[in-house]
């Protein structure tokens, strides 16, 4: 087989975009499942999540009574 026939019939970019598109979904629908539990803005809960998808610490700091602890609590319990 050709490197040309390869290129034709192997497509990188499918994979990755199959991946994208089912992360997106799982994320789509645990921040849906979250906002159904904790009242805090979306933009907040999505930086929460993004922060700990890509391992690493998140800081929650705000007024009491906002919500943090739910939202920690909620994460856990849909993790």
């Amino acid at each position: 087989m050709k490197l040309a026939d390869i290129s034709q019939t192997y497509d990188p970019i499918s994979p990755i975009s199959d991946v994208r598109a089912k992360f997106q979904q799982n994320f789509d629908g645990l921040l849906k499942q979250i906002r159904g539990v904790v009242v805090i803005s979306p933009e907040k809960v999505k930086l929460a999540l993004l922060g700990l998808f890509a391992q690493g610490h998140v800081l929650l700091e705000d007024l009491p009574g906002v919500g943090k602890t739910l939202l920690a609590k909620t994460h856990c319990r849909f993790h």
